[in-house]
């Protein structure tokens, strides 16, 4: 399997070559997006006569890669979104709020830094999850053209911020319903329960834990509460609380996955665990956790683990 760094050169060089001839005059373009909540890097076309460029994630593809899709796939699907989007960057019913309502999902990142980035959008917290809002444009095989919503777009829309919330709740579990499933993990004798919490497309299958029924129905499975390990923007994985004490290694655990299964820091959810604790009624991270209950814990272990991870990869690689 190829490296990042590798693949996306590979599909750069191969994308020229399946471009239709009006856009081989442009120039192929990898570029650092920075959007709220989420850095990633994409790849796309720049024409000279469009003002805007389509830009595809990259950091997605190569999760689809890592899952066993050809790279050749890959390109086709990356053409086919620049070549369909080019000319509908700005679609006519962007500005029809009965048509949005209907296109709206929600997406969850770690918020690392207290700014002041946030101000211009809509979102909730929990912990230091930040749950935004997006409109999706087009999804081509799970490769999604979106558009994040600003409490500028709320108030042309003409609708309160409580209404928005309510539709745009009522569109994802509509368009991407929890998915909880047991059968994801084998089940062996003596081996605690565990699940994995996502939606049906596997895409931005973490916003699900701001449904208003997740909890409930996690703590249908584990009464006693649960550890909800950040396995992905796409994905969480829970098993119950009582069943492990060392969050240390959990934070190894988490630092591998990120390290050699999370490309580009993209689809990086978290650095640490969560815990549900029934006794206060509120998910908390494992470093508030640990310190509510007098548990030893050092919040270094997942920068140390993930710097020894990374050497190990260069290793690999080399």
């Amino acid at each position: 399997m190829k490296s990042y760094e590798l693949f996306k050169e590979t599909v750069k060089e191969r994308l020229k070559y399946v471009l239709p001839v009006e856009f081989r005059k442009g120039t192929i373009r990898i570029d650092h997006v920075e959007k709220v909540g989420e850095t990633y890097e994409s790849i796309g076309v720049k024409l000279e006569h469009v003002p805007t460029m389509v830009r595809v994630n990259l950091s997605d593809c190569y999760r689809k890669y890592q899952q066993g899709e050809t790279i050749a796939s890959i390109v086709e699907m990356i053409k086919d979104v620049i070549v369909e989007n080019t000319h509908m960057q700005v679609p006519d019913w962007l500005t029809n709020y009965d048509i949005v309502k209907d296109k709206l999902f929600m997406r969850v990142r770690h918020h690392k830094n207290e700014g002041c980035t946030l101000q211009s959008y809509p979102h909730q917290r929990m912990c230091d999850l930040i749950l935004t809002y997006q409109i999706e444009i087009s999804n081509h095989n799970g490769q999604l053209n979106s558009a994040v919503v600003t409490n500028e777009m709320i108030k042309k829309f003409g609708v309160s911020l409580e209404q928005f919330e309510k539709d745009a709740m009522d569109s994802c579990k509509k368009n991407y319903p929890t998915r909880i499933r047991d059968d994801y993990f084998p089940s062996e004798e003596n081996h605690p329960k565990v699940v994995m919490v996502t939606n049906d497309q596997f895409l931005n299958g973490a916003a699900v834990l701001f449904y208003p029924e997740t909890i409930p129905e996690l703590l249908e499975i584990f009464p006693e509460g649960f550890i909800l390990i950040p396995a992905s923007i796409h994905e969480l994985i829970a098993y119950s609380l009582s069943s492990r004490k060392d969050y240390e290694e959990i934070d190894k655990t988490i630092a591998r996955c990120n390290t050699k299964y999370c490309d580009n820091e993209t689809s990086v959810l978290s650095t640490h665990a969560y815990v549900y604790d029934p006794e206060v009624n509120r998910l908390e991270t494992s470093e508030e956790y640990c310190r509510r209950k007098d548990i030893s814990y050092d919040s270094k272990t997942y920068e140390r683990e993930k710097i020894k991870c990374e050497n190990e990869v260069d290793e690999e690689e080399w």
